[in-house]
């Protein structure tokens, strides 16, 4: 089954932040920050298939799983 994921609008801000950042570093530049926060939200659509994914860690908050994408 298929779920829908959302993302919140913070969370928006901070991938819209992260591109601005890697765009004005020398060694990224606009077309390395781009498919870097591209290859996020894609990992993050990916959810919608695969919500188990990841690492329980439901010591402060219900249903809370930790997910690393790829060393940067």
């Amino acid at each position: 089954m298929k779920h829908k994921v959302i993302l919140h609008e913070r969370a928006e801000a901070e991938l819209f932040d992260l591109y601005r950042h890697l765009a004005d570093i020398d060694k990224a530049g606009p077309v390395v920050a781009w498919n870097y926060a591209s290859g996020i939200r894609q990992f993050i659509a990916e959810l919608a298939e695969f919500p188990k994914r990841g690492t329980v860690r439901e010591d402060n908050v219900r249903g809370l799983r930790i997910i690393g994408y790829r060393p940067a």
